[in-house]
């Protein structure tokens, strides 16, 4: 089936009553002047990412006899709580393989949906394989998370949401895994303003489609390892990627980094909680990766299903970046009175303590001392480094900064 506009507006038709019509918000942080940037949220969506637009709508075409015998799909968490949602509104039992590593919250929401979770395999293709066995074996319909003409045709109706919103925008920035989400919203936004450019943002992690357009052929990778797990996929689909290699017009890559930094960005600056596939479209923006003659741009923002242990890690990591926390070792003499030196430094400079622990166990310590390890909570870079020097000017041998 050749993928239309208006295969993509029947899919809008189909799912309207399920999905949400999400914002298209235009971010003060990352606009500058000349230059207007708009968050799409899909992070708002229903089951909190865009994948249930096309689950429903692939969902809707079985028959009565494979609703009858259930379904089987394969997710690393968000096409498997669309499926799970979709089934239970349509009075299917679904069974749905999740690789061994999801996040927790994504296999909690999927099962309170009422689907029966499987978790195989070390990522989302060992998972994949072992669900499409187990549904031939069964006769059971696959609901494929990515290489699906109904799927991709629902997924293109955020295209469809975008453009209705704001008709100026002229450039739409899409995360890339499996590649169903940037396939459906090329072929629904060209088809309405051909002139429009598309932009696909793969992990530097699992960029398999960068791989397989630089050889020209559909390529899998050996391994995939991202904190974007939602876009964690060895191998391109065969329809997406010859959908890409049509009416994709870039490809770009980031960094973990540049993910974790988008993040914080996402959730410090707008209040919006992003997972890592979600933020990729601002961490391309944010790090010069997309052309700056661009004017009106619409970033994806594909999901916000992150695990609370996941995103503790990654405020952390950006407060330790960004030196709003510290940490290092310091030498304290066995005294009365030592610590409360350091601890009047501390109190002159307005530094809070997050954690200290004290340790006599170091092989080079000298007799007389006890190493603490401190981390304090600062400003930012300047007021660390003022503290720092502090310290160091009133004779505290400090390491391990």
């Amino acid at each position: 089936m050749k993928i239309t506009l208006e295969h993509i507006k029947q899919a809008q038709e189909n799912i309207k009553n399920i999905t949400l019509h999400t914002p298209l918000v235009k971010s003060h942080i990352l606009t500058t002047p000349g230059r207007d940037i708009y968050l799409k949220l899909e992070n708002l969506q229903r089951t909190g990412s865009f994948k249930l637009r096309g689950a429903y709508n692939r969902m809707l075409q079985l028959s009565a006899g494979e609703k009858k015998r259930g379904i089987i799909a394969t997710s690393a968490g968000n096409h498997a709580q669309g499926v799970a949602l979709s089934a239970r509104e349509l009075d299917v039992f679904a069974t749905i393989c999740m690789p061994e590593n999801t996040p927790l919250t994504k296999i909690r929401k999927t099962e309170s949906y009422g689907a029966e979770v499987v978790l195989y395999g070390a990522n989302f293709d060992e998972s994949y394989s072992y669900a499409r066995t187990s549904a031939e074996k069964s006769h059971q319909p696959f609901i494929h998370p990515f290489d699906d003409a109904h799927v991709i045709a629902g997924q293109g109706t955020v295209a469809l949401e975008i453009l209705a919103d704001n008709p100026h925008i002229d450039v739409i920035v899409i995360p890339i895994g499996g590649g169903g989400l940037a396939s459906g919203m090329a072929i629904a936004a060209k088809a309405i303003n051909p002139h429009i450019k598309i932009i696909g943002v793969e992990a530097e992690g699992a960029s398999c489609f960068n791989e397989s357009f630089k050889q020209h052929h559909i390529c899998s990778l050996d391994h995939v390892k991202t904190l974007a797990d939602g876009i964690a996929v060895k191998r391109p689909g065969e329809m997406t990627y010859e959908l890409l290699s049509h009416y994709l017009d870039e490809l770009v890559l980031v960094s973990e980094e540049e993910i974790k930094k988008a993040m914080m960005l996402l959730l410090e600056y707008h209040q919006i909680l992003v997972e890592g596939a979600g933020a990729v479209a601002v961490a391309a923006l944010m790090h010069n990766k997309i052309n700056p003659t661009y004017k009106n741009i619409a970033l994806t923002i594909s999901g916000g299903n992150i695990d609370l242990s996941t995103l503790s890690k990654v405020i952390d990591y950006g407060l330790m970046q960004e030196k709003r926390r510290i940490s290092f070792t310091i030498q304290l003499e066995e005294r009365a009175g030592h610590l409360h030196e350091l601890m009047h430094i501390l109190e002159q400079y307005n530094a809070n303590i997050y954690s200290m622990t004290q340790s006599r166990n170091h092989v080079n310590l000298q007799f007389g001392y006890q190493d603490t390890d401190m981390v304090l909570e600062t400003n930012g870079e300047k007021h660390a480094q003022e503290i720092l020097s502090a310290i160091r000017e009133s004779g505290f041998i400090l390491s391990n900064l």
